[in-house]
């Protein structure tokens, strides 16, 4: 095995478009693993990453045990789509086991106490708490799925391919109904930490043109 630099790390949130970035990557040529599971530990990441490039969102409570020069991306996808398809694939219901559930559970303090049988509540306080937790934790670039394969290429290695290979920008999409939307979520601090996010990423009509991969154009009640 290598000892050599580690290679860059991209991590986001679960149904937050790592299975269209991993295809991208492989499309430029980049060695990709998504096979980091909920059962990853701090020295199986460092291993792996002196592999291939890893795209896995369990990641996220162990980037400050990596070492000060490996690349940390953090890709988003507009946070509404993911807390949509939280909800619709069961997540946070508690009816069935979830390994994407426990591993939050584990990692956010407090959070199942919060936010058990209330799964719209818990999939906008995972989205928040998730890019909270991973800027804490480590400096991040921040890359957004929409913005479309060469670019998020190019923003995630530096590196530019003209004619980029097309990429399916529905990899892995759930096509589940977008039911639930900021002005129906509760009033108090979960509508308005939402809120909060959609603005902070820029996910808002004056600067969202969305190219690439699971990319929607929205209306305004949508974000605001």
């Amino acid at each position: 095995m290598s000892t050599g630099k580690l290679r860059p790390l991209v991590t986001g949130w679960h149904r937050g478009g790592l299975g269209y970035v991993a295809e991208v990557l492989r499309a430029g040529g980049i060695p990709v693993s998504t096979e980091l599971g909920p059962d990853t530990t701090p020295a199986e990441l460092r291993a792996k990453l002196q592999e291939k490039v890893q795209v896995t969102p369990y990641a996220v409570p162990f980037l400050d045990k990596l070492p000060a020069d490996v690349s940390v991306t953090f890709v988003h996808r507009d946070p509404m789509r993911v807390v949509n398809s939280l909800f619709a694939s069961g997540t946070f219901h508690g009816e069935r086991r979830s390994p994407i559930s426990s591993f939050v559970y584990h990692h956010l303090g407090g959070f199942k106490a919060k936010h058990s049988g209330k799964p719209a509540q818990a999939a906008v306080a995972y989205v928040n708490n998730w890019v909270r937790l991973a800027e804490g934790l480590r400096r991040l670039r921040f890359a957004r799925v929409e913005m479309g394969a060469s670019a998020l290429f190019n923003a995630i290695t530096d590196g530019y391919i003209p004619d980029f290979p097309k990429v399916s920008p529905f990899i892995n999409s759930s096509n589940c109904p977008q039911i639930l939307r900021p002005k129906i979520l509760p009033q108090g601090a979960i509508q308005q930490g939402m809120m909060s996010l959609l603005w902070k990423l820029k996910y808002h009509d004056s600067v969202y043109y969305p190219q690439g991969g699971h990319a929607h154009y929205v209306n305004t009640d949508w974000h605001c």
